[in-house]
């Protein structure tokens, strides 16, 4: 499965936001449906949908961030193998949010395409979630992948590593 690991929200430079993800799996994950060709999208928090036949191999991250010159221009050190996708639209919220990315589920009655949840958390930036993170230079970083995302107590404050 692929979990959100790393949570840059309120950045000194309010550009610089990211999301990382990560594939915990032991195996590549295309997010895509083959059979429908619909991707997988961010479904809370921002606006983007992965580009067709992207692909996560296993052991991997990929970042999601708000402006790729800024991003590239803040963090130099990520490594050269970490693929990175400017979303389409939307912040991050300084004052917290729910953050989701989910897969495409079936077509309703409507023939609107459903999405599901793969993972999602809902930061904050007030106690019991780590002040630290809400512009004092930290991000949120999860700290057990196999652990529950949505949960305060897998997330803690530290400097900003996306792709590591």
């Amino acid at each position: 499965p692929i979990v959100i690991t790393e949570l840059m929200y309120h950045p000194v430079n309010a550009d610089a936001e990211f999301i990382e993800l990560y594939n915990m799996g032991t195996s590549s994950v295309l997010l895509q449906d083959l059979e429908t060709g619909a991707s997988w999208k961010m479904t809370a928090g921002i606006e983007f949908t992965f580009p067709a036949a992207t692909t996560m191999a296993a052991g991997t991250y990929m970042l999601l961030v708000k402006d790729a010159t800024l991003f590239a221009a803040t963090y130099p050190g990520v490594p050269g193998n970490v693929p990175i996708h400017q979303w389409t639209s939307g912040s991050l919220s300084n004052g917290g949010e729910r953050v989701e990315l989910a897969m495409p589920g079936d077509v309703d009655d409507l023939s609107v395409r459903q999405y599901i949840r793969v993972d999602r958390v809902n930061y904050d930036d007030t106690a019991p979630w780590p002040i630290e993170a809400d512009g004092g230079g930290s991000a949120l970083h999860r700290i057990d992948a196999d652990a529950y995302g949505n949960d305060v107590a897998n997330w803690q404050p530290a400097l900003p590593t996306p792709g590591e």
